[in-house]
């Protein structure tokens, strides 16, 4: 193309003399038809176009500051996201990851005859020239095993150059910006994730939210978080977005002393809990949801005595491991276990002993916490709250009006320590503590303002645990938590229709049905 050779001459030109700082090149190409116009091409062109580029002779580069890079990460084969966390860890070699994308669930665009994609995008820096990055992510992409097939087909990786600064690249093997990026939904969404949205597209000359905006935003990618399952090379991934379905998280306290369920359940009575569990399960599959199995071996309600780690380990490790030796739950891709625990000890135990999730009611006071969720790639709840079980009635002193914003900037402090220990967003679930240093007015104030939530927070998936708890208890004068099923069923709707979409309750076959219809009659599901 006329148009690439312009570019090589300009940039041989500047790389072979420093008196050049600016030209202006124009190519021609004789028409074979008599008397036809030439087919030609002009370009202006200064320095500055190619700030990487050093004239003969010079023996080094002068120090310059290094420029963010926009990466995109796609993979439509085997474990998706594993892949992309794979490639991501990769890219520490040469980059430095400044930040990264929501993961979303996409559809295959230009050959739809495939499996659908995850795709994120990273923010990096980096020493390496644009041609030198290339050569770096292909080397990537080969380690992955990629292979060559049909272009836009299938791939366990897929990373790209997006932008690179405001630079402008041209050459027979880089076109920087990407030149299909103002066209690709599953692109144009994680990219405005992290960078801001008033950013100039270096040759369209129009921001990114403009660009977005064009495409309609796009409602088909949708954000997901993701799980691994242990010991096999398979995924689940669970969409959150607006028009996604709720899910349920089941409650399963094997302590003498949780508020509403406590000496229920004992791991001496393992037959008892797994009869419980494939019950929850049944309630669940009926309705075509995920079960995410929350055990708890330490209650935290309020003026809870702790129990130290080995005790705790002692009652929640013990179901983990049952549940893994049984036939229909290894074979089960539709029900997760989550260990609840603040302590990281407890959590890595679980972890390894085949638990999915981490459910953290402190979302971090261990600062190990992290350390484990990275480690094992796991998802990890973190929950607003202040205290202890012993201390956070004392502390619900929030400005009326201002409590979810309130919970909100406290809790963006956790979840920025979460990402900067190497969690990445599609790990994070966050919860905004219901009855955790809140009285009833400030709960229901959350219920009425969940709404807002995202905006205030970001796009996280969000849970909500609202059920048996004293604040309905009080509403409805009812001493017996067991008594308070129809109470909770409100909250749940309440929480569904603000935007929440992870709901922990203890009466799963009833709350799953309460959840069902919420859905129809605000998700339209």
């Amino acid at each position: 193309m006329l148009e690439h050779l312009a570019e090589s001459v300009a940039q041989f030109l500047f790389a072979f003399t420093s008196a050049i700082v600016g030209l202006e090149l124009k190519i021609q190409k004789p028409s074979a038809i008599p008397l036809a116009d030439f087919a030609s091409v002009s370009i202006v062109r200064t320095r500055s176009d190619y700030p990487w580029i050093q004239p003969a002779g010079k023996q080094a580069r002068a120090a310059k500051e290094l420029e963010d890079v926009y990466l995109a990460l796609g993979s439509n084969l085997g474990n998706r996201g594993l892949n992309l966390h794979l490639a991501i860890e990769s890219l520490a070699k040469f980059c430095t990851v400044k930040s990264v994308s929501h993961l979303y669930d996409t559809n295959p665009k230009y050959v739809t005859d495939q499996p659908k994609f995850l795709n994120c995008v990273v923010k990096v820096t980096t020493s390496l020239e644009p041609p030198e990055l290339l050569e770096a992510l292909k080397g990537i992409e080969s380690d992955m095993k990629r292979e060559k097939t049909m272009r836009n087909g299938p791939r366990v990786i897929d990373l790209d150059i997006l932008l690179y600064g405001s630079r402008r690249v041209l050459l027979s093997t880089l076109v920087i910006p990407h030149p299909q990026m103002q066209e690709r939904d599953f692109v144009m969404g994680p990219l405005l994730d992290i960078a801001p949205p008033n950013f100039v597209h270096p040759t369209l000359a129009k921001s990114l939210e403009e660009i977005w905006l064009n495409l309609n935003k796009c409602p088909d990618i949708i954000p997901v978080w993701h799980c691994s399952s242990p010991g096999r090379d398979t995924e689940v991934v669970i969409p959150y977005h607006q028009s996604s379905p709720s899910q349920v998280m089941g409650i399963l306290n094997v302590t003498p002393d949780s508020f509403s369920d406590g000496g229920q359940y004992s791991a001496n009575d393992m037959p008892v809990i797994i009869e419980q569990i494939k019950k929850m399960y049944t309630s669940v599959k009926k309705m075509g949801r995920i079960l995410v199995l929350d055990i708890g071996g330490e209650s935290t309600r309020p003026g809870a005595t702790p129990v130290s780690a080995e005790e705790e380990a002692s009652r929640v490790i013990p179901v983990v491991e049952a549940l893994r030796k049984e036939e229909w739950f290894v074979n089960a891709d539709d029900v997760l276990i989550s260990v609840d625990t603040w302590k990281s000890e407890v959590a890595d135990k679980a972890i390894a002993a085949g638990a999915h999730v981490i459910n953290d009611v402190t979302a971090g006071r261990d600062p190990k916490m992290f350390e484990v969720a990275a480690k094992h790639r796991v998802p990890l709840i973190l929950m607003h709250s202040r205290g202890t079980p012993e201390t956070m009635s004392e502390l619900a002193d929030y400005v009326p009006g201002k409590v979810v914003a309130t919970v909100a900037e406290e809790l963006k402090r956790n979840i920025q320590s979460a990402l900067e220990t190497g969690i990445y967003p599609w790990h994070i679930l966050v919860d905004v503590g219901i009855g955790f240093a809140k009285n009833m007015e400030q709960n229901l104030e959350i219920l009425r303002d969940l709404s807002t939530w995202k905006a205030a927070v970001g796009n996280y998936a969000l849970v909500v645990g609202t059920s048996r708890k004293g604040f309905i208890g009080k509403l409805v004068q009812e001493q017996d938590p067991g008594r308070r099923e129809f109470g909770t069923a409100a909250t749940v709707t309440a929480s569904i229709a603000g935007g929440a979409h992870l709901l922990r309750v203890h009466d799963v076959e009833n709350m799953t049905d309460v959840i069902t219809v919420t859905d129809a009659i605000f998700k339209g599901l």
